[in-house]
């Protein structure tokens, strides 16, 4: 009988979790800034932002899952098969930030909109690149529920200095100092990228040899399906999956618009 696996320590878990902080981030300043540069500075018909920016979700919705698949997929690299992702996807993110806070002079509304699709769908599959293999990382440093569930409330609490950290170099740089300008976000766009690309190293080091490929095969997507309408057949998760979406709505609805007011 195998004896249990030690402990993971604080400095791997804390490692872990670091990453959430640009990641987090990023996505905020997205949710609170990208509508009102567009539409305002930019100058999108807002209806059509709305329809542009719609469309770039429904490709983050489709993206994850084939992230998620991939990764799950991978098993000849001797770095693991979630930390490529991670190494790979932050940087490239770094860059697609850049380029969607950065838009271009351009005269047609259908130029405009062409330019948020392609370069919000770039951050949405970089971003998956990073966050969908970060996430599942944490099956592969421990198979302890226990230490699990600690590997995530890390994370998680990486993911609320994110949310700080976005608010704070917001005030710092203050784009609305010059509203008019294209390029008063870029400097945010700067900074986080930094900080994603700083943490994601962290993370990085601080799990180097613990990804170590599981050698079960991978689910099949059939199996996968099934598996998730057996979820939505569970009634007592119907409710908390409901009041998710609706939370998850709501917090949308108001990060695009608060800058309006």
């Amino acid at each position: 009988m195998s004896s249990p696996a030690p402990p993971l320590p604080v400095r791997v878990k804390a490692g872990y979790g670091s990453a959430e902080l640009g990641l987090t981030g990023i996505e905020v300043v997205i949710q609170i800034v990208l509508l009102k540069l567009y539409t305002e500075v930019v100058g999108l018909n807002a209806n059509l932002a709305g329809l542009t920016l719609a469309g770039a979700v429904v490709w983050d919705a489709v993206v994850d899952p084939v992230v998620g698949a991939i990764s799950d997929r991978t098993r000849t690299t001797r770095q693991g098969k979630r930390r490529p992702f991670i190494a790979f996807g932050t940087p490239a993110l770094s860059l697609a930030f850049l380029l969607l806070l950065s838009p271009p002079v351009l005269a047609s509304q259908l130029g405009k909109a062409v330019f948020l699709f392609v370069a919000y769908a770039l951050v949405n599959t970089t971003i998956a690149l990073a966050t969908v293999p970060h996430s599942a990382l944490a099956g592969e440093l421990s198979g302890d529920p226990v230490e699990r569930t600690e590997l995530f409330a890390w994370r998680f609490m990486f993911s609320n200095l994110g949310l700080v950290s976005a608010a704070v170099i917001l005030a710092v740089v203050d784009p609305d100092a010059d509203p008019g300008a294209r390029m008063a976000y870029s400097p945010v766009a700067l900074a986080l990228g930094a900080v994603a690309v700083a943490t994601a190293v962290v993370t990085l080091w601080a799990t180097r040899g613990r990804d170590v490929p599981s050698m079960e095969p991978p689910a099949s997507l059939g199996v996968l399906a099934r598996g998730l309408l057996s979820v939505l057949r569970t009634r007592p998760f119907l409710p908390l999956f409901a009041a998710f979406v609706i939370a998850s709505i709501g917090r949308t609805v108001n990060a695009s618009v608060a800058l309006f007011y």
